[in-house]
């Protein structure tokens, strides 16, 4: 996600966050985005990253997505962006 090297997120990013983080995905330049709104990523301590303590909101959207340029491509694949730098900065 875009916020993913603001400073509200990360007090002081590094100049090259955005390619040290694997680069940003932005679902606005998509067009095979397909919004499914924001979600709690765990209730009760049950769901995605539960065991890694996170618990947060993430934006969850439809999205296809491919191996590389030349590769395979997966279609209708669960995507879910979040911005917390913690517990891990991935």
């Amino acid at each position: 996600m875009p916020d993913g090297c603001s400073p509200q997120v990360i007090s002081k990013p590094p100049a090259n966050c955005a390619k040290a983080r694997g680069y940003l995905f932005d679902p606005k330049s998509s067009s095979s985005w397909i919004d499914r709104g924001l979600n709690k990523m765990n209730g009760g301590d049950v769901g995605v990253g539960a065991s890694l303590g996170y618990n947060t909101t993430a934006e969850f959207g439809i999205e296809t997505i491919a191996l590389g340029t030349t590769g395979p491509s997966l279609f209708n694949q669960t995507i879910a962006g979040f911005v917390d730098p913690k517990p891990m900065y991935l």
